[in-house]
């Protein structure tokens, strides 16, 4: 039987995920889970000191090539020769991030693209959204401009990191949201740009399921670039939810990251899609389901804040009167 027809019987099975998209994947501790903590007392702070160099050299030769410039805003791409060394710096972070974090052997299935129909800056690049491990590998394979939460630009290191890469920042608080659909519009339009990444669920969950997609990537109808994580669990959920102290530990102490990225080929929305940007969400959502084989949440970012959904127990799925 094949792969294809495999997936379509799965997707026919499929009906709306009824559990809590937010709480930790559980799996039963063994031995080998054990063994993995207690070499964690070796592995994490070694993985945490390497990757905090990683970031850091990064940052300082970035900053270094870079000092002087004027401040640029949203609307202004960097200068070619500067971005080209952005990108390159940038992509060697990357890759030594993902190498030890133990991504060494990530199972990629990557769709290629015509030249002509993948110019950077002319396409969106859209994912589901499962653990900061998805942004370094965007980092390394494309270095994108990316669409962050307000919060992440105070972040030490990050922050700084983030605006070098030109990121708009939503702040979701004050509803900033639709001019960061706006800026991302205007920068289609402007040769120079990289590509910027979206995740349209706007935040993490725990792989099992699709959380509904917010419209701001596709407002401008143009193509986007279709990346699916999935990340396997062998003794510890990498997905970023309920993250506690001793979750975080039991990440970082797993040896080998257990990601599979498949990219789809680009997918130009047709006449419909461009008018009706719902529709354009909804399907590019159902195209990244085909691969995943999960079913939808209707649960949302702002379910996961005001019921405090990230919790370890069901009570969260319990609507409050």
């Amino acid at each position: 039987m094949s792969e294809d027809r495999v997936r379509s019987e799965k997707l026919d099975e499929i009906g709306e995920y009824k559990g809590n998209p937010f709480r930790r994947r559980s799996v039963p501790l063994r031995w080998q889970g054990v063994a993995k903590v207690c070499v964690g007392m070796v592995l994490v702070p070694m993985r945490v000191m390497l990757c905090t160099l990683a970031l850091c050299l990064s940052l300082g030769s970035i900053l270094a090539v870079t000092y002087g410039d004027p401040p640029r805003d949203f609307l202004q791409p960097q200068d070619r020769k500067k971005r080209k060394f952005v990108e390159k710096v940038s992509k060697l972070c990357g890759r030594a991030v993902m190498i030890v974090m133990g991504g060494w052997n990530v199972e990629e299935h990557l769709a290629v693209d015509p030249p002509e129909v993948s110019v950077p800056g002319t396409y969106v690049i859209v994912s589901n959204h499962v653990s900061f491990m998805d942004i370094m590998y965007h980092v390394w394979r494309s270095t994108p401009s990316f669409i962050a939460k307000a919060e992440v630009s105070r972040i030490p290191i990050i922050g700084p990191l983030a605006r070098v890469l030109q990121t708009i920042f939503v702040d979701r608080e004050s509803g900033t949201t639709q001019s960061a659909s706006m800026l991302l519009k205007s920068r289609l339009s402007i040769p120079g740009f990289p590509s910027t990444l979206v995740f349209p669920e706007a935040t993490t969950s725990n792989n099992e399921c699709l959380l509904p997609f917010h419209t701001g990537a596709f407002l401008a109808g143009a193509p986007v670039k279709i990346f699916v994580f999935e990340y396997g669990v062998v003794d510890f959920d990498y997905s970023y939810c309920g993250l506690t102290l001793p979750v975080l530990w039991s990440i970082l102490s797993e040896p080998v990251l257990p990601l599979k990225v498949t990219s789809l080929p680009m997918y130009f929305p047709s006449e419909k899609e461009r008018n009706d940007h719902f529709l354009y969400a909804n399907n590019v959502r159902a195209e990244i389901q085909k691969v995943l084989c999960v079913p939808y949440s209707s649960f949302t970012l702002k379910d996961r804040n005001e019921r405090n959904m990230s919790r370890e127990d069901l009570s969260a799925l319990v609507k409050q009167d």
